[in-house]
């Protein structure tokens, strides 16, 4: 069940990731009548975050993805070691999405949040050890 539930969470991120609402890129310029700004809204997976210095939503949707088919082998091969990964990678991910907001918080949006949340959710889950059946 514990699996089931983490595939279908790693899966509901990475939809969420994908959807253009996901981080804010902020563009700004100077012209002799003064300055101003624009918000833009992109996807986790948008490259153009990334040619622009803003590393953390490439590698967080990354994380996501290589998290999701850990989680689609560990719910067909069960080792411990699996386990240990999804633990590691899960936790990066976490960690990595809640990166920005360090910087600023004019980076974070409602879904960026909800990323965050479901992202913390999947650590916490994979810290539940997995029980084991008896077999006598």
């Amino acid at each position: 069940m514990k699996k089931i539930i983490m595939l279908c969470v790693t899966a509901i991120t990475i939809v969420l990731e994908a959807l253009p609402y996901g981080f804010v890129m902020i563009w700004t310029w100077v012209t002799p009548e003064g300055a101003g700004y624009r918000l833009q809204k992109v996807a986790y997976f948008d490259p153009i975050a990334y040619g622009y210095g803003q590393f953390t939503p490439m590698i967080c949707a990354i994380l996501t993805c290589i998290l999701l088919i850990l989680c689609i082998v560990a719910f067909f091969v069960k080792k411990n070691g699996l386990e240990t990964t999804i633990i590691v990678f899960s936790s990066l991910a976490f960690v990595v999405s809640v990166l920005p907001l360090i910087r600023q918080a004019e980076y974070i949006t409602a879904l960026s949040i909800i990323i965050a949340v479901l992202l913390l959710a999947n650590m916490v889950l994979s810290f539940i050890p997995t029980k084991k059946l008896d077999k006598k």
